[in-house]
């Protein structure tokens, strides 16, 4: 049996370009110190520790939609596995036991 999909943090909100640049060195910060990232909002907080090495990918994309105009969207995206008792296996490296 799989483990299902679950949202463990969501954050969407109208930031100046400032703003974003410093939540993204705050991540950043805790990349480099202990590996451990901390979100929270005012409806949830969680903590997630991220393992030495992972699978990075940036996307920038295009959309057109019907207004004659286009939304550009910047995505960061970090992935790893970890197993079923949460300890961490690694980018790209699941172990299916």
């Amino acid at each position: 049996p799989t483990m299902p999909d679950d949202t463990l943090y969501e954050f969407e909100r109208n930031l100046s370009r400032a703003d974003v640049a410093t939540y993204l060195r705050t991540i950043a910060d805790e990349l480099d110190d202990s590996g451990e990232l901390d979100f929270s909002s005012d409806e949830q907080s969680t903590t997630v520790r991220v393992p030495d090495h992972v699978e990075f990918e940036v996307e920038l994309e295009r959309e057109s939609n019907d207004r004659d105009s286009s939304e550009i969207s910047l995505e960061l995206e970090i992935e790893w596995y970890e197993t079923r008792d949460g300890s961490i296996a690694g980018p790209g490296s699941l172990d299916t036991e």
